[in-house]
Parts: structure tokens; sequence; C-alpha cells
């Protein structure tokens, strides 16, 4: 009888652990990582990028348990549905709250955040669309070389060996990192690029790739263009304009469709749940607010009792405290 209700209580695919009635009121936990970390778990599984997308944005999101007092004495005697909008609007454009580690962390100028990857985006799209910094003119050489190196043109200038002959863009950036410091010298790591450009080194731990958000369309222009950054991203090539790539094909879309069988293998090496991810946020996108609901929370959270501060009134530290875990209790 429970298995059926189970059936009719969920819409979408949901894991239900086997528990016992006594674990009734207690959280999902792995009992081999609930010994190694000897904290609270309440894992949950994330079987769609829909249900992924939304569970990482309720932590980016979380909101506070109450309402902040600067929000409160903005929003006080405020009554029509548009001022209040627009006093929202006007406190969070020209305030800035942040919680007590926060603040600490940037008074002491510590890291808000690490990361073991560096995230490396390609400009793919058509030349005439991409950004590039200018340099600083020192009076010397071409005056129409007027923008800084980047990726790109490492790429167009790597060796001519074999080995990199073949080796698309994306692989490039992906695994190569220019070098600051000139002054160390070469090693089995190091590529030197052609026409005296900067040294190249090899990555332990490949890059994560962005890639511009082009949607392949029925519009003539725009299936060239998408047909293009797939091209440059995904097959190798030495001209910007691709000319020896589609040398022989009437358009770039006649020439991705040629190729199709080189560029699918690395897209999904390296935009693994790319569909899955636009078919969620255009899901997403779909949803209407329920601007009635949003204001009743406004409202409750206004009703809210204000809370001075966060510490405790009283310094008495005697009394003796239960230790956090024991590890006879642990749950087997």
């Amino acid at each position: 009888m429970y298995a059926l209700f189970l059936q009719y209580a969920f819409k979408e695919p949901t894991v239900i652990l086997k528990r016992k009635p006594n674990e009734y009121w207690i959280n999902s936990y792995n009992p081999h990582t609930l010994r190694l970390l000897q904290s609270n778990q309440d894992i949950a599984y994330a079987l769609s990028m829909y249900g992924c997308i939304c569970y990482l944005l309720s932590y980016l999101c979380k909101a506070e348990r109450n309402m902040s007092k600067l929000m409160k004495e903005a929003l006080l005697n405020k009554q029509d549905t548009a001022d209040i909008l627009a006093t929202v609007r006007d406190t969070w454009s020209h305030n800035r709250e942040m919680s007590y580690p926060e603040a600490v962390y940037h008074l002491n100028s510590l890291p808000l955040f690490w990361k073991s990857r560096e995230v490396v985006y390609l400009a793919t799209d058509y030349p005439e669309n991409r950004i590039r910094s200018l340099k600083l003119h020192s009076g010397e050489g071409n005056e129409n070389d007027i923008f800084n190196d980047g990726l790109i043109e490492y790429y167009q200038n790597r060796p001519l060996d074999q080995h990199f002959e073949n080796m698309p863009l994306i692989t490039f950036a992906a695994w190569y990192v220019k070098i600051n410091n000139t002054a160390n010298e070469p090693s089995c790591n190091t590529v030197n690029l052609l026409n005296g450009k900067v040294l190249m080194m090899k990555k332990f731990k490949k890059n994560i790739i962005r890639l511009p958000k082009l949607n392949k369309s029925d519009e003539v222009d725009e299936k060239e263009r998408y047909c293009f950054y797939k091209l440059m991203t995904y097959i190798p090539w030495r001209h910007k304009s691709l000319s020896d790539v589609i040398k022989g094909f009437k358009s770039y879309a006649e020439c991705y469709e040629a190729k199709r069988d080189l560029i699918e293998p690395l897209m999904l090496e390296y935009e693994k749940g790319d569909s899955d991810i636009k078919e969620a946020f255009a899901d997403i996108s779909k949803m209407q607010p329920d601007l009635e609901k949003n204001l009743e929370n406004l409202q409750t959270a206004l009703d809210e009792p204000e809370i001075e501060s966060v510490f405790p009134l009283s310094d008495d530290t005697n009394e003796s405290e239960e230790e956090d875990h024991h590890q006879k209790s642990l749950p087997t």
C-alpha cells in the first residue's frame, strides 16, 4: 500500500530510501560518510538537469530567515504595490548588507572562494562580434596591429608539428596556458609559438571551457553563424576566416554537416549536458511568478518582530555543554 501511495505522491522521478519505522524523523544519510564527517546530513538526489539547477539556485539565492532591518525601515508605511516595488529596487541598488562572517573575511582580506580549475571563455563568434583589449602603443610595430593577442591568436601560431596541426582550438584552450614569467627555463611542458609569440605551458588539469550561447536556427544567416562557431571550436584551422577549413564547400553549414562525425565526439566531452541545461532553463523561463504569494510573504516578514542582535545577552559560560556528537549513537 505504501509503495502504491508513493507512485501517486510524486510526479517526477524520485529516490525514496528504505527506512525503518523508528527512523521516521531522521534525515537521509549515508552511514559511511556519516562516520567520516560526523556532521548533520540530509542527502537529496537530483535525477535531472532541472533538479540540479533548482538545487544549486536554492542555495545561491537562499533568503535570510527574517527581513533585514534596512529593508523593514524602507518599506515602513508603504501600501501601494508599485510603491513597494520601487522602494525595494532603490534600496537594493544603493545599499549592501552582508553577514558577520563575510564582513570579517573582507576586513582581513581573506579569499571568499577557491577553485581547483580555471574557467576559459572562447570567443569563437564572428570576428566582428568579439570584444578585444587595445594595446598600449609604444610607437613601434605595425600601426594596424592595435589589439592584444588572446587564445585565438596563440592557437593560430601554434607549432607546425603533427600533434598541434591536428589539435582543435578547444583542446588547445583546455590544456595550454600562457607563461607570464619568461625568465624561467623552458621545460618539456613549454611550447614555443610561431612568429615570436609568447611561451605556452601544458597544464596538469584541463580548464573548464565556456562557449558562446548560439542556437542553431532555420534562418540562413543565424545558421551560418552557428556553424562557423562550431567549426572554429572543434575543427583544426590556421586562418581566422576558416578559409582552409571550408575549402571545397559552398557555406559553413555545408562544411559543418560534412564534418559532424569529427565534431560530435568533442561536443560530448566539452558540452556534456548542454542540451539538458538549455531545456531546463527554457522550462524555468515559462514559469510565471505568483505575485500575490510574494506580497503575502512580504507582509508576513514585515509583521515579524525585529531581532536586535544575534549574540547572547548573557556572558555566563559556566554551564556545561553536551558534545555535538556521540560515536556510539551513530546510526548503523
